[in-house]
């Protein structure tokens, strides 16, 4: 059990949010803290993206997308994370 957990710059690489958080939950103490720097979206995410539709380039970029954080698609990233 963890009093405080922390996660610089990794927690938009998780896919299953609802299965992390539970995680999270069941190693926090009560009371306990948590505490995220995230990347919400960055230009280079999107260049990667349409890099990869090239031909000349998409063999570089195979297995991109579990480097692509999914609030690069999200519209509304707190509140999809608020509803979990």
């Amino acid at each position: 059990m963890f009093d405080k957990v922390f996660a610089f710059f990794s927690f938009h690489y998780v896919k299953d949010i609802r299965k992390f958080l539970e995680v999270l939950w069941g190693i926090l103490k009560p009371g306990g803290y948590f505490l995220s720097f995230r990347i919400a979206s960055s230009p280079q995410f999107s260049v990667w993206l349409e890099m990869s539709k090239n031909e000349e380039w998409k063999q570089y970029f195979i297995g991109l997308e579990k480097y692509i954080p999914f609030t690069l698609m999200s519209n509304d990233y707190f509140a999809e994370i608020k509803k979990v």
